[in-house]
């Protein structure tokens, strides 16, 4: 079906992490909510970045007949933000990782990656759903190291309990005892085993809270609508009793690159998951 938003607006966002939730909430929703009204824009995707300067990215689906427009009103409010809320520098440490030198903080940068894949709808519908999630989660929330690994386990959370909505198989995987995470090192295991320990109460708070569906919870109360992307991918033509394992794989990945993050916090997090369940019981 033919469509008129085919352009995508790939921007970089420079702008101190830790107020994020200032850059989100007050400066990129209602511009988004705005150019959507107008029907500027349809949908857009969202990942943290840290290459050249702790950045967001955000590419936006933009109308062909209303591009120029839509570009103009996108520079001038984001410029606009930047001068009238600008974030605090954060210093650099040296020596640098790779070549590049960082990008001023307190700016947007257009072009500096690839304009996103054609892709399968799901795997679109999922990484946009997944790009509002962690807009009205970071429009709360500073964008920090432990903040970000504690959105993963929520993440992880949701989806273990939508596929196992849908799946038998996996519902039986999930309920099982689970021993300690398997963990490349022993100094990695300690790594895992401190963050868990330092954050034993608020972790355990948000395992209870999503495992039980405690939509009274002040870890998360959206219960309902943060399940949305997960539910929607996984109903998507997935027969998750043949192929749960793949889905739950391709579904970590995605998660992953969106909140630059490596294969290391999935085994982070899965081991957090195995601790809460030895104080909370099972999940399901």
């Amino acid at each position: 079906m033919d469509t008129p938003y085919n352009t995508w607006l790939c921007a970089s966002l420079f702008y101190n992490n830790a107020e994020f939730d200032k850059l989100i909430y007050s400066g990129l929703m209602p511009l988004i909510n705005s150019l959507e009204d107008q029907e500027m824009i349809k949908g857009f995707l969202c990942s943290l970045n840290s290459v050249q300067g702790n950045n967001l990215r955000l590419s936006v689906l933009l109308h062909d007949d209303k591009k120029e427009e839509a570009l103009d009103r996108f520079h001038f409010v984001v410029n606009r933000f930047f001068e009238d809320y600008p974030s605090v520098n954060k210093q650099i440490g040296y020596p640098l990782k790779g070549f590049l030198r960082p990008f001023p903080n307190n700016s947007v940068q257009y072009n500096l990656y690839n304009n996103p894949l054609a892709t399968s709808a799901d795997v679109m519908n999922f990484r946009m759903d997944y790009s509002q999630f962690m807009f009205d989660f970071f429009s709360a929330n500073a964008a920090d190291e432990e903040t970000v690994i504690f959105f993963l386990l929520c993440s992880v959370l949701y989806m273990m309990q939508v596929v196992a909505e849908r799946s038998d198989t996996f519902r039986c995987e999930v309920m099982k005892p689970v021993d300690d995470w398997a963990v490349p090192g022993e100094d990695r295991r300690m790594l895992y085993d401190h963050f868990f320990q330092e954050n034993k109460d608020l972790l355990l708070e948000t395992y209870r809270a999503v495992s039980r569906n405690d939509e009274r919870s002040e870890v998360f109360k959206s219960v309902v609508e943060t399940k949305k992307c997960f539910r929607r991918f996984v109903m998507d033509g997935h027969n998750l009793d043949l192929d749960a394992g793949s889905v739950v794989s391709s579904l970590n990945s995605l998660m992953l690159s969106q909140l630059d993050l490596g294969a290391a916090a999935s085994h982070a997090i899965y081991y957090i998951i195995g601790q809460c369940m030895k104080y909370k019981g099972p999940f399901l």
